[in-house]
């Protein structure tokens, strides 16, 4: 029967990408005349995934595991996975993208079973937009070719403007654009208080506390956001909206309490009424 394969019968082809993706894969599909539906089977080695962290607009995706371990990434969250476990990844942006690691020691097998909708956009959450790749070259432009390694910050700036924070996965990109080392990329991005290694809420508001401030009423001004949003320094509350965070001199003391919105805009002589009045416009 033609709709009828068992899997010791498919022809595996291998596949490597980088040295992050790599596979040994067959499309079933069209070798049981599927129609509607799209079908394959994959073998992941250790430490390697089959593609990129990615979501669907059109197809929805099904994943079966048939043997071994590793971990789904979805959205924002990640959890172990196993043999037998059934995935569902509905069409969707950033919050149903997903991608299989294999972050075990033996190989991880897994069917996969998608819908065929035509037009399909595929968008990958870990790349950076056209438009942010034109700003990060044109700091690039800024430099001799040899010395274009010299734009991380900018480059990671650019990436947080897009993003919102600044993920492994996204370091690693800016890390292969500029063709640096990831660990140099991550150094930076932990070094400047400036970005955000983990999710953030949509307005950060960074308040000076070193000591000139805080003689100034920083302390106090940091002691009412507190109570006002409910969090502490490096929490977000739970809508998403505000995250709090401490932050050191911005060469602006005679006019503490002072604080940065977005790291973009500061606003000075932050009296409880105006920290009040600021929140409600950014509500």
């Amino acid at each position: 029967m033609k709709n009828v394969i068992n899997l010791d019968e498919l022809q595996l082809e291998d596949f490597a990408k980088g040295d992050k993706f790599a596979s040994r894969c067959a499309r079933i599909g069209p070798l049981v005349g599927a129609r509607d539906l799209g079908y394959s089977y994959d073998i992941v080695p250790p430490g390697k995934r089959a593609c990129p962290f990615h979501s669907h607009r059109s197809q929805e995706e099904m994943f079966f595991i048939v043997s071994g371990s590793g971990t789904l990434r979805y959205g924002n969250e990640t959890r172990k996975i196993r043999a037998g476990d059934i995935i569902c990844c509905p069409v969707g942006g950033p919050d149903t993208a997903h991608q299989i690691v294999n972050d075990s020691d033996a190989d991880l097998a897994f069917l996969s079973i998608s819908t065929m909708t035509d037009p399909e956009i595929c968008e990958y959450p870990d790349s950076l937009s056209a438009e942010s790749l034109g700003k990060i070259d044109r700091e690039i432009a800024k430099y001799p070719p040899e010395r274009k390694q010299s734009a991380v910050i900018s480059a990671l700036a650019i990436a947080q403007d897009e993003k919102g924070w600044i993920s492994p996965e996204v370091m690693e990109f800016v890390a292969q654009y500029l063709g640096l080392p990831p660990v140099a990329v991550e150094e930076v991005a932990s070094f400047y208080t400036m970005f955000h290694t983990e999710p953030v809420g949509k307005y950060t508001l960074t308040l000076c506390t070193c000591l000139p401030c805080g003689f100034q009423g920083a302390l106090h001004a940091a002691d009412h956001l507190r109570a006002k949003l409910g969090i502490d320094f490096s929490e977000t509350t739970p809508d998403g909206r505000f995250t709090l965070k401490e932050g050191e001199c911005m060469g602006a003391c005679a006019m503490a309490p002072v604080l940065l919105v977005n790291n973009k805009k500061m606003r000075d002589f932050m009296s409880n009424d105006k920290l009040d009045r600021l929140l409600e416009e950014l509500k």
